[in-house]
């Protein structure tokens, strides 16, 4: 089926997520969500998105502005320590074992193996 290979619209991922579709876009545009899949003139979303939609939201719901939630995942992305991320690791020293905060605090959320789909199934006419 094209729709579980490519994921789902915009209108649909924002339908099932409970956030706009005007949000999902801003995110985008601020490099917090991927970039979506295109076929033809239109733009899919995946698990992932779905994922990081949660996350954001849940970050937000915290405090936590678009640019610290931009720099946590980019530090989860690429591993870096929490001392990377605020500054607070002087340059010559010894890199700590990366990734541990980061993964606790995006557990069940961008995990790539999260246990529950975000998406839940179409539903049926």
């Amino acid at each position: 089926m094209i729709r579980a290979t490519l994921g789902v619209p915009i209108d649909e991922l924002a339908r099932r997520t409970g956030v706009t579709a005007r949000t999902i876009r801003a995110h985008q545009t601020a490099g917090l969500l991927p970039a979506p899949h295109i076929r033809g003139r239109t733009a899919y979303y995946g698990e992932e998105h779905a994922r990081r939609l949660a996350a954001i939201t849940h970050l937000q719901a915290r405090g936590w502005s678009r640019a610290a939630i931009r720099d946590a995942l980019d530090a989860w992305e690429t591993r870096r320590s929490v001392g990377d991320l605020v500054g607070l690791r002087a340059a010559d020293a010894p890199a700590p074992a990366p990734g541990d905060w980061a993964d606790e605090l995006f557990a069940g959320y961008v995990a790539p193996a999260a246990p529950r789909s975000l998406l839940p199934p179409p539903l049926s006419n």
